[in-house]
């Protein structure tokens, strides 16, 4: 009776174990596109400041097709910094490969600016570099704190 009591112990703590790791890692399971949704419907977004993924791939060196999910909003002129990158994707592999772009990103842009734009230096020193379950989020621009507030309550459980 006590060996049939501690392997029944042992198998639902397997149970309990393996549930916990198949679990969604407190996140949400919204795609990209339902997240985007709610920032536009939010007034944080507007639809046409989606950037093509040709800017995504010039930007960053990224392909949207490597990804489950991208949406990218780049900067409306060569004086502005704003970058909004909002990446899902199962494969922690190419989360870091998202992750060292959009600090390269940042480094490169920190480089151009240096020398003549004090307000770019200073949007760019509060980029918001975020991972969260099987997302990816960089923020650059003047309502960063708004936007990752509202990306982190959607993303977030």
């Amino acid at each position: 009776m006590r060996r049939f009591i501690t392997e029944a112990f042992a198998v639902l703590s397997l149970a309990v174990f393996i549930s916990c790791m198949l679990s969604d890692r407190g996140t949400t399971d919204r795609s990209v596109f339902e997240i985007v949704e709610s920032l536009e419907e939010e007034k944080l977004l507007a639809p046409e400041d989606r950037s093509s993924g040709l800017m995504l791939r010039r930007c960053f060196g990224l392909e949207e097709e490597d990804f489950e999910g991208v949406y990218y909003a780049g900067p409306k002129s060569f004086l502005d910094v704003d970058d909004i990158v909002i990446i899902k994707e199962s494969d922690s592999e190419k989360r870091s490969m998202a992750f060292s772009a959009f600090r390269k990103r940042i480094a490169e842009q920190e480089e151009v600016f240096a020398s003549y734009g004090p307000a770019q230096m200073d949007l760019l020193s509060r980029a918001v570099v975020w991972e969260k379950g099987d997302y990816a989020v960089l923020v650059i621009g003047h309502e960063e704190e708004q936007l990752m507030a509202a990306v982190r309550a959607l993303i977030e459980r």
